[in-house]
């Protein structure tokens, strides 16, 4: 390979002299609302608030993550995060973590063929005066006003004893 190298600050240089269009930043900081706060080669100040893509999950588990980042009106003072960069392509067995406010007129949604839920303690469904916990040591409480139990074809109860009352 011939030729002279080109510096970082060459480099730097020359990146700058071009119009923003789509850079790689990182998230350097996020705020209790969730806003990022991104670093780019061409940021104000070094660092920048940036806007999300409204699909994404919330940013809090991101930071320090590579970032795709586009310019609104090619102004590196606005730029907006349209995903993660990553090293290698999702797979159908990655999990995704869902981390995100819920607000009580948007329902969340969550679609896949399986899905998989784990603490490490417990977990629990509420709703009302229902709930299911599933604890650790293996025991399952479901509480309810009313319990209802129906099977196309059998419903079996196993124990090494079943109370009941």
């Amino acid at each position: 390979m011939s030729g002279n190298p080109v510096s970082l600050a060459n480099k730097m240089a020359l990146f700058a002299k071009q119009e923003p269009g789509v850079c790689v930043g990182k998230i350097i900081e996020v705020t209790p609302e969730g806003k990022p706060i991104v670093t780019f080669p061409i940021a104000p100040n070094g660092r920048v608030f940036a806007r999300v893509v409204q699909n994404l999950p919330r940013m809090s588990n991101w930071l320090g993550s590579a970032v795709l980042i586009i310019f609104e009106d090619d102004d590196p003072g606005k730029p907006i995060i349209i995903g993660i960069v990553g090293d290698a392509l999702p797979t159908s067995t990655t999990e995704m973590i869902v981390d995100t406010q819920i607000n009580d007129n948007q329902p969340v949604k969550i679609s896949g063929k399986i899905l998989h839920f784990e603490g490490e303690q417990e977990i629990v469904l509420r709703c009302g005066l229902g709930s299911i916990i599933v604890r650790a040591d293996g025991q399952v409480i479901i509480k309810g006003t009313r319990l209802m139990s129906r099977a196309s074809v059998t419903n079996k109860v196993r124990g090494p004893s079943v109370l009941i009352n």
